[in-house]
């Protein structure tokens, strides 16, 4: 038979290399879990306040994107990879002015722009809320 191997001779199914290869973490490397809170529907903070998802959409509207910048008890996140920054209260007008385009779908996308934003609002037991958004590219 030319081109084809015995069932005795044939190697590693695909499914099995892939198993291999997501247990290693890829080759040479090992796996890195990415934070995507917006995404997972919910988040646990550097003090081990667990937030969950608001809502369950992670379409937000423009306007309570808007509302929850501007309200100084509300805590914004910027989640970029695996690090989340605090979106302080002096930088959420240009923080605004920057993700506004992406969120509102109204933005102008220059060659080699793959710039995303997702914007998800969390709560926490004690009915805290928290703004959060995913930048991705």
């Amino acid at each position: 038979m030319v081109g084809r191997k015995r069932r005795g001779e044939r190697g590693k199914s695909f499914a099995a290399i892939l198993a291999e290869v997501e247990a290693s973490g890829g080759p040479g490397e090992s796996a890195v879990a990415w934070s995507q809170p917006v995404l997972d529907g919910e988040f646990t903070d550097e003090h081990g306040v667990w937030w969950q998802l608001r809502g369950g959409d992670a379409l937000m509207p423009w306007k309570r994107v808007q509302q929850l910048l501007g309200d100084p008890e509300v805590r914004v996140l910027r989640v970029y990879a695996n690090e989340a920054r605090d979106v302080l209260p002096e930088e959420r007008e240009s923080f605004a002015a920057e993700i506004r385009p992406y969120l509102t779908d109204t933005v102008v996308r220059t060659a080699g722009d793959y710039t995303d934003f997702l914007a998800g609002e969390f709560k926490d037991e004690h009915h805290n809320h928290l703004l959060v958004v995913e930048e991705s590219c």
